[in-house]
């Protein structure tokens, strides 16, 4: 089976291909990553709280729908 949630670390960026060919989401808990093209990365933000970026053109690729609160609450990149 097709895994729904594929987790991404230093150096794996090359299997983003495969996520956006199987709508499978791309997380990953390097910040930096999401500039390179992962949908979903979370971080920590000013006073060491949780900090969520999202990748809106990895997000329209993978088929990803997110809940509008998700959205203000993100720092997205295109």
């Amino acid at each position: 089976s097709t895994p729904k949630v594929v987790y991404f670390g230093k150096g794996d960026a090359d299997g983003l291909s495969f996520c956006k060919n199987n709508k499978s989401l791309s997380i990953t808990g390097i910040p930096e990553l999401v500039s390179e093209g992962v949908t979903l990365g979370v971080g920590i933000g000013a006073n060491n709280k949780p900090k969520f970026l999202l990748n809106l053109s990895s997000t329209k690729a993978e088929g990803v729908n997110w809940n509008p609160a998700i959205l203000k609450v993100a720092d997205t990149v295109k």
